[in-house]
């Protein structure tokens, strides 16, 4: 298999896997020409986010931006910061709104408004999108994960992650058709996940450990 269609074959994995709306950091409404919206969300069920926010929101905005700038087709993208109440219910706050023209930031997060790196990477930003410039986006530095965070975010065994076994292999699954992880590490991260936090029922089914009667 090429390197292309490896990362296609990625792409494809990644975007088959539902939205983790109750644990995302953002969320996303991208609007388009002609009465079009789509909403998207930072975190994948069964993945987990990069630690490092500011990367989650700069990797959101390149990924989405480039081919709507390019086609003259965005109206606008709104970024909205999600976190939770006290009673837990998912709070949505405005964070960042980007039109064909300009870049706006909500000044209730001063924690990235006076980001100074950020802030430069946003000027960026803004003159790549009044160029009409998509190439100008995507070529824009993105700070590199550590190999070690990654390995973290894959094999994390949170027994929250995931709730039913079907979560467990479709993810586990999802990794072997990517190619880029050890079998041998992966099926270490499977057996060990399903030994800490699920019991195997009488008829061959399991249960997580958070729904078993006691």
């Amino acid at each position: 298999m090429s390197n292309y269609q490896s990362q296609q074959s990625k792409k494809a994995a990644w975007l088959d896997l539902s939205p983790d709306r109750q644990n995302s950091t953002y969320k996303h409404e991208l609007r388009l020409t002609g009465n079009r919206t789509y909403l998207g969300y930072s975190k994948k069920m069964g993945r987990n986010e990069a630690q490092d926010k500011i990367y989650v929101l700069k990797k959101t905005i390149v990924g989405i931006l480039p081919k709507y700038i390019e086609d003259n087709s965005l109206v606008f993208l709104d970024i909205i910061k999600l976190s939770h109440g006290s009673g837990g219910q998912l709070i949505e706050s405005p964070l960042l709104l980007i039109n064909n023209k300009d870049v706006f930031f909500s000044h209730d997060f001063p924690e990235y408004g006076c980001d100074a790196e950020l802030m430069g990477w946003i000027k960026k930003l803004h003159e790549a999108i009044l160029a009409k410039d998509p190439q100008a986006i995507k070529n824009l530095t993105l700070p590199k994960k550590n190999y070690k965070d990654h390995e973290d975010e894959l094999f994390n065994d949170d027994p929250r992650r995931f709730l039913t076994y079907e979560a467990l292999k479709d993810y586990c699954t999802s990794l072997k058709t990517e190619g880029k992880t050890p079998i041998g590490r992966l099926r270490a991260f499977y057996d060990k996940y399903l030994e800490q936090h699920f019991t195997r029922n009488t008829d061959g089914t399991y249960t997580h450990n958070q729904y078993k009667r006691s």
